[in-house]
């Protein structure tokens, strides 16, 4: 098969998964599914501008990775943000790393921090991870936070998590392990 076609089969299945995932299931017939990748890709424009929080993520994703044409960061980002605000976990994730990257924009530590705290605070175990590292990694640094999410995210099989946490813990004092401990305990305890 050659890369044309390869690509546009790509195309054709990310239009149908997209649509598959917005409406809830299969589309009623071949006839709902949009056509091509650039009707898609405005059906998708146009779910993402009334609201529809899955388009509004799927249209990020396509303009971040640049799925079908040129990559738009910047468009990216304000549809992230758009399915952020309404609670979309992955969007939160993509969100928060491209704010921590700078791509699409200024690079926001503090915003990016924020977004991917929502996100783990949900449950995502790659922001658990990419949150413990923005918190050792960039000021203000946040030992016990860290520690924290480093140590959930291990927990729930994240390798990557469980490296930075036995690194983390290596270069903490003993004190600032037991601190790290008991806060972790209090932040148990209150959920």
């Amino acid at each position: 098969m050659s890369n044309v076609r390869v690509r546009f089969a790509g195309r054709a299945i990310f239009a149908l998964l997209g649509t598959w995932l917005i409406l809830g299931g299969a589309p009623a017939s071949a006839d709902d599914a949009p056509a091509t990748y650039g009707d898609a890709m405005a059906w998708y424009g146009n779910e993402a501008e009334t609201g529809n929080v899955e388009a509004q993520f799927l249209l990020g994703y396509a303009l971040e990775t640049g799925a079908g044409a040129v990559a738009r960061p910047d468009e990216a980002r304000r549809w992230y943000q758009a399915a952020a605000e309404q609670g979309h976990v992955r969007a939160q994730v993509r969100l928060g790393l491209m704010l921590a990257e700078g791509r699409g924009g200024l690079v926001d530590v503090e915003m990016a921090r924020t977004w991917l705290d929502k996100a783990a605070n949900a449950g995502d175990v790659g922001a658990m991870s990419l949150l413990g590292f923005l918190l050792v990694a960039e000021e203000p640094v946040d030992l016990d936070a860290a520690y924290r999410w480093f140590r959930l995210a291990s927990e729930q099989g994240d390798a990557a998590a469980a490296g930075n946490l036995a690194a983390l813990v290596d270069m903490m004092t003993p004190a600032q392990r037991e601190a790290a401990e008991v806060a972790l305990d209090a932040w148990l305890a209150s959920r």
